[in-house]
């Protein structure tokens, strides 16, 4: 039987969490159709009918755990999902979320969903899989200190530990709270070491980087990059 987990358990900071329901169909498949964010995923069939009744099939299910991300307006900006429940661990994926996300509420999703696997599902060990091509998440597993336990020609296997998870919890707090507002290149653009720092992390030409340039300017400055740059640049 699923564990059922507590209302005051799904609210963050940022976001809130709730469990998918049939009505979510049509907001699933948009994001998983979108051309840019299905790049990584795999292919979901533009087909309302089957987006509803994968979503029955997922409610008789006792094992998994699929969440709508809503700001705090409660608008649904995205989806995080929990499966391959076993004793001690489990797996994460199915993270999206819409172009109107905020960098804060896009990745407080990420680590609320991690928090209930392992506070409130006592997983001692949490895994995914990431894109090799996927540089930004690449990155993002980095900076929680993820470890690569397996590898294929297209994907990394990740794993996570609750101690590691808990060690960066608090910094990563802190860098979401920096989110709100950051523009480095507005504030810093004389310095050429930051310059270049931002130009490896956006992996564009280091002339690229001007004080026009600013998170959410370019598709490649999504929130994913601003974590990166904000944790490169407070080391």
């Amino acid at each position: 039987m699923k564990k059922s987990i507590k209302s005051e358990d799904l609210q963050g900071k940022y976001i809130n969490l709730r469990e998918v329901e049939l009505s979510d169909a049509a907001f699933i498949l948009t994001l998983r159709t979108d051309e840019k964010k299905s790049r990584f995923i795999h292919k979901t069939e533009n087909n309302l009918d089957k987006q509803v009744e994968y979503l029955k099939r997922y409610k008789m299910l006792d094992d998994e755990y699929y969440f709508i991300v809503e700001n705090k307006r409660g608008e649904a900006i995205g989806t995080m999902r929990l499966y391959n429940m076993q004793d001690s661990v489990c797996t994460s994926g199915s993270w999206l979320v819409s172009h109107d996300a905020t960098p804060e509420e896009a990745i407080e999703g990420s680590v609320l969903v991690k928090r209930i696997a392992f506070e409130q599902l006592g997983m001692k060990f949490l895994r995914y899989d990431t894109r090799k091509k996927n540089k930004q998440v690449v990155t993002y597993q980095k900076i929680w200190g993820s470890r690569i336990i397996g590898e294929t020609e297209l994907d990394y296997y990740y794993e996570i530990s609750r101690e590691e998870f808990e060690a960066r919890l608090g910094k990563m707090y802190k860098w979401l709270a920096r989110l709100k507002a950051m523009r480095y290149v507005k504030h810093n653009t004389g310095l050429e070491e930051i310059r270049r720092k931002i130009a490896d992390i956006l992996g564009i030409p280091e002339n690229r980087v001007s004080d026009e340039l600013a998170a959410g300017s370019i598709p490649e400055w999504d929130s994913l990059a601003q974590l990166a740059i904000v944790s490169t640049l407070e080391e």
